[in-house]
C-alpha cells in the first residue's frame, strides 16, 4: 500500500504544484523526525494569510488557529504571522510551549529543503526557520521526505489560486448582474412612459362643399 501511495504522489506531483505546511521543534536537532506537518485545510488558510501579508504594511498580524478535531491537539494553538521588513515570518504558538518556526511552502518534489539556524543561549540550543534578510549565524540546511499521503490530500496551486479568484469572480458577476436589472428596469419604465403619452388628435375631415 504505502509503495502505491508513493507512485500516486508522483503521479500528482507531475500534475502541478502542491502546498505544504509544518513546523519545526526548536528543541530537536533538525531532521525529518522534528518536522510535524499540518492538516492540509490548515495549510491553504496559512497561505491565504501568507498571501494578504505579502503586499500589507511592516509589523501587520495575522493568526491561523490549527484544527484539534482529528489530531492530538488537546489546547488551542495558533500559528502568527508577523509581517517584517524582509517577509513574513511566522510561528507556532501552543501554551506552555517554546514558540515553534512554522514553514509554508509550494513543492513540486517529494523532498524539502529547508534553512535552519541554531541559537545558542548559555546552555541551552534551540532551532528556528532562517529567513532570507532576516537572520544571522550559521545557517545548515534541512533535507526532508514529505510523506506520501499528505502530499495526496495536499491541495493543487491551481485550487488555491482559484479559491483566491472566486471572491472576485463572485463580486463581478454580482456587478455584471445588478447592471442587466437596472437595464432592465429602466427599459420598461420606458416603455410604459410611452405608453402614457397622450397621440395627437387628428384634424377633423373637411365636410364636402354644396355644388
Amino acid at each position: 500500500m504505502d509503495c502505491f501511495n508513493e507512485i500516486e504522489a508522483q503521479r500528482r506531483l507531475l500534475v502541478n504544484s502542491v502546498l505544504i505546511a509544518g513546523y519545526l521543534d526548536p528543541k530537536a536537532a533538525p531532521s525529518s523526525a522534528s518536522l510535524t506537518y499540518l492538516p492540509p485545510a490548515v495549510a491553504a488558510r496559512i497561505h491565504d494569510a501568507q498571501q494578504r501579508l505579502a503586499v500589507s504594511e511592516v509589523d501587520v498580524v495575522e493568526r491561523v488557529l490549527l484544527d484539534a478535531e482529528g489530531s492530538d491537539l488537546s489546547e488551542p494553538q495558533t500559528v502568527s504571522l508577523i509581517r517584517r521588513s524582509f517577509g513574513v515570518e511566522m510561528t507556532r504558538e501552543a501554551p506552555g510551549q517554546e514558540a515553534a518556526s512554522v514553514f509554508c511552502q509550494l513543492t513540486a518534489s517529494p523532498t524539502l529543503f529547508l534553512h535552519v539556524i541554531q541559537l545558542v543561549d548559555g546552555e541551552h540550543a534551540s532551532y528556528r526557520l532562517a529567513m532570507p534578510g532576516g537572520t544571522k549565524g550559521t545557517i545548515a540546511n534541512l533535507k526532508a521526505t514529505v510523506p506520501s499521503h499528505l502530499i495526496l490530500s495536499a491541495p493543487y496551486l491551481a485550487e488555491l489560486r482559484a479559491a483566491a479568484d472566486a471572491p472576485t469572480r463572485k463580486s463581478i458577476s454580482a456587478s455584471v448582474s445588478q447592471g442587466m436589472a437596472k437595464g432592465v428596469k429602466k427599459i420598461q419604465r420606458s416603455v410604459s412612459v410611452n405608453k402614457q403619452v397622450a397621440q395627437p388628435a387628428l384634424p377633423a375631415a373637411a365636410a364636402p362643399s354644396a355644388a
